[in-house]
């Protein structure tokens, strides 16, 4: 998973948001991405701003601004979050669920009455 520092960024016309990170990459942010953090508008944004982002492929437009049949690679977020703290705790997010899932698991099957290896044992093969 790779996540970028937005620096600084502006809103565009139709809502949409594009990012800036300290080396100038531009990341497209949906507006409503942005809307979940209380900024709709460019004097609602305080940066940093911490994002986890991807490369996705979309299709281009024409000089109309009609959907073309040509494929390009857009550089976007898919989540923005205010603080490094808030990041972390997403990425971290389903680590900490297969812990918490294996601690209680452990826990439960310790209150059973098994042997400790037989505890082990079930331990090894459900997790």
């Amino acid at each position: 998973m790779k996540t970028r520092t937005l620096t600084s960024g502006n809103f565009s016309a139709n809502g949409n948001f594009s990012g800036y990170d300290a080396s100038g990459e531009r990341w497209f942010v949906h507006g409503r991405a942005m809307q979940t953090l209380g900024m709709s508008a460019d004097a609602d944004l305080k940066f940093p701003l911490f994002a986890i982002v991807t490369e996705r492929e979309i299709q281009s437009r024409d000089e109309n601004g009609e959907l073309s049949d040509t494929m390009v690679i857009r550089k976007q977020a898919t989540a923005v979050f205010k603080t490094i703290g808030e990041l972390v705790g997403a990425v971290n997010a389903d680590v900490a669920l297969d812990i918490a899932i294996k601690a209680d698991l452990e826990a439960t099957v310790s209150k059973s009455g098994l042997s400790e290896a037989s505890v082990k044992a079930l331990l090894e093969a459900t997790i």
